[in-house]
């Protein structure tokens, strides 16, 4: 589960700095992305090595009690791997939102699409109650006290791909939801060549 974790998370979040990227193409945010981005990339190689090179020999992670070898202090690792991504989760959270404020659309627009675009922080919260739940592992039962950690990293990754995929389920809300909602993809969720939506470049 673990390197399954390791790899769902940056992906999706590549998603979502992708999508910003692509409905504001401005200069500022196109630097942010892509900055991001570099550091998703640097994020996954270190810990996904790391995770996959734990123990020497590879086989005495789950070998322990038949083999002999030595493994990384497992604990301050899964802590150090929590808490970077959760700080990945609020940069995420926070980085449309300067450029949302800016679109000459109205405000009502403008709520909308921050809704739309802060429902990642139902992730976040996730994010937070697993990083506490594997800041109270205990070193001498991991199998037991790991249990809880286990479970919301199960739901973080299904409830972030999901948030990921919100913006394009705006066609359904749309029809469900106030106009002043709904309309707002037809201002900034389909790009439109030569739109001033977002200002100047």
């Amino acid at each position: 589960m673990q390197l399954f974790w390791n790899t769902c998370l940056p992906v999706i979040k590549l998603s979502i700095v992708l999508f910003y990227q692509r409905i504001f193409p401005v200069r500022s945010m196109v630097v942010a992305c892509q900055s991001v981005m570099a550091f998703l990339l640097v994020w996954y190689i270190a810990f996904q090595t790391t995770a996959t090179f734990q123990c020497t020999p590879i086989y005495h992670d789950w070998t322990k009690k038949a083999t002999e070898g030595k493994c990384i202090d497992f604990v301050p690792f899964v802590i150090t791997l929590a808490a970077t991504n959760l700080c990945t989760d609020v940069i995420l959270l926070i980085l449309p939102t300067r450029e949302i404020w800016k679109l000459q659309i109205p405000t009502g627009k403008k709520i909308g699409l921050s809704i739309v675009f802060t429902l990642g922080i139902i992730v976040c919260a996730i994010s937070s109650v697993r990083l506490e739940n594997l800041i109270a592992i205990s070193s001498t039962d991991i199998t037991w006290s790991d249990t809880y950690s286990h479970l919301w990293t199960a739901i973080e990754s299904s409830l972030g791909l999901v948030v990921s995929c919100l913006p394009s389920l705006m066609p359904i809300l749309r029809a469900r939801i106030p106009p002043a909602i709904g309309s707002v993809q037809q201002d900034i969720l389909v790009p439109r060549r030569g739109s001033n939506a977002t200002g100047g470049r």
